[in-house]
């Protein structure tokens, strides 16, 4: 209970990311680490695994070919696919601790404000994205990367670890909370969340900003 514990708590995620910022320089090595936390299935790469480890990349439709299908194959070396990967690191994976760090620092077991926004981030988001690969046949018309399934399961997820980690907060003693109010502000919190992350904005701003920042600013409007 100590003043002290936000920041002893944060050396966790802090950890994390200089962890991150160390393999994403290709400072060090880690493919299991890599393999852990970036994405995969990029349809524009495609790996050939022979002797020399060789990258090919496969570009379609150009106009200097003669058939719109035949491939365009550009020989790459190894290290600079390690490269390109290692830098996905420094992205999406860096600023999901960094994220754990900010809420644990600012926010810490005092508000509910950094418990829905870890929520959403890391339940809401997380889980829209395993179901969404799966199961999302049926993409969003203004963003065809993102599914129904995966926005419903977002808002869904995250409303109820919300509500999971604040009953636990609140039974701990940390938090008083008016219970009937709370499911309301949670449920359009999740709902601002799930829109932020369903807009085609990636490439501007990665969803472990954008779906914390949006709880953040949703929940100080509530």
């Amino acid at each position: 209970n100590a003043d002290e514990a936000r920041y002893f708590a944060s050396l966790v995620p802090l950890f994390n990311c200089l962890r991150l910022v160390i393999h994403g320089l290709s400072l060090t090595d880690d493919q299991s680490l890599i393999k852990s936390v970036t994405r995969e299935g990029n349809p524009n790469i495609a790996i050939v695994s022979n002797l020399t480890a060789t990258a090919v990349f496969t570009l379609t439709a150009s106009k200097r070919i003669a058939h719109p299908n035949s491939p365009v194959v550009v020989f790459v070396p190894p290290f600079v696919l390690r490269l390109k990967t290692n830098r996905e690191l420094l992205r999406g994976p860096l600023y999901y601790v960094a994220m754990l760090m900010l809420c644990a620092l600012v926010f810490w077991r005092e508000s509910p404000v950094g418990v829905i926004c870890l929520a959403m981030m890391c339940g809401g988001d997380g889980v829209a994205d395993i179901i969404g690969r799966k199961y999302g046949s049926s993409k969003i018309p203004y963003n065809q990367s993102k599914s129904w399934v995966g926005s419903i399961s977002m808002f869904v997820s995250g409303f109820i670890i919300s509500i999971g980690m604040l009953y636990y907060y609140s039974a701990l003693g940390y938090l008083q909370l008016d219970w009937g109010y709370t499911m309301h502000r949670v449920a359009f919190i999740s709902l601002v969340a799930t829109v932020v992350e369903s807009l085609p904005i990636t490439m501007l701003i990665d969803d472990n900003i954008s779906v914390p920042l949006a709880s953040m600013l949703a929940a100080y409007l509530t």
